[in-house]
């Protein structure tokens, strides 16, 4: 163990086997990730998602440099991708949670699979990366690497600064409106969020929204549009 930690300058880095189990991991789920996505496009698109793809090649072909930039990448991004599925879940009113998961489990577990993946990867990435053995290489190849205090703390800002942002956009003017133009269409017997918006400024401004009604026997989702 003494021997890895204090890995000697001519080794590379990308050649520890943290690094290299790491590399494997983000190139296995980012093929598959880039096959999902072509399979699921719409008829007519093509869907390329290869960024995990592109970061684990980087990893696994890349400097010094590169490693050091990812290993603070994932120290950065593993509190937010662990509590997103967290988010999602207090966004949205706890008895329309109630509802979907009792009405379709499998649409439910379909839309947490991918964030709860991207939590498993994140975990990984930074524990191998931030490992003894690879602070040690970077320090031996003459780089200090960052303590994990910094991008660790600025992810948590990130997740709850942008839980906020959402909950309020999600409960402000527009999101009102939306639910409005739904319930005066299906009227009472369901009840309303607005759980997607989207303004567009273009010639105008056009405001996009997809508010989900429910009751015990059902949730529907209903896209609404108009402009300002």
């Amino acid at each position: 163990m003494q021997e890895q930690a204090n890995a000697p300058s001519g080794v590379q880095v990308r050649d520890l086997p943290q690094v290299r189990s790491a590399a494997y991991l983000l190139i296995a789920v980012g093929i598959l990730e880039l096959i999902y996505g072509l399979w699921t496009a719409p008829p007519g698109q093509i869907k390329l998602n290869f960024l995990l793809l592109a970061v684990g090649l980087v990893l696994y072909f890349g400097g010094t440099r590169a490693i050091a930039v990812i290993r603070w990448l994932a120290l950065l991004t593993v509190v937010p991708a662990v509590l997103m599925p967290v988010q999602q879940m207090l966004l949205a009113p706890l008895e329309l949670t109630i509802v979907q998961f009792r009405l379709y489990p499998g649409q439910v577990i379909a839309f947490l699979v991918p964030m709860l993946v991207s939590a498993v990867v994140a975990v990984v990435l930074a524990w191998r990366l931030n490992g003894e053995p690879v602070k040690a290489a970077l320090r031996a190849h003459g780089r200090v690497p960052a303590s994990p205090i910094v991008p660790v703390v600025l992810g948590l800002l990130l997740i709850i600064g942008s839980t906020a942002f959402l909950r309020h956009m999600l409960n402000g003017p527009d999101a009102v409106q939306a639910a409005d133009m739904v319930a005066k269409r299906f009227g009472t017997k369901y009840k309303y969020f607005t759980n997607g918006l989207n303004v567009v400024n273009n010639n105008g401004t056009t405001v996009y929204a997809t508010v989900q009604m429910w009751n015990e026997k059902e949730a529907i989702q209903v896209p609404v549009n108009w402009r300002r």
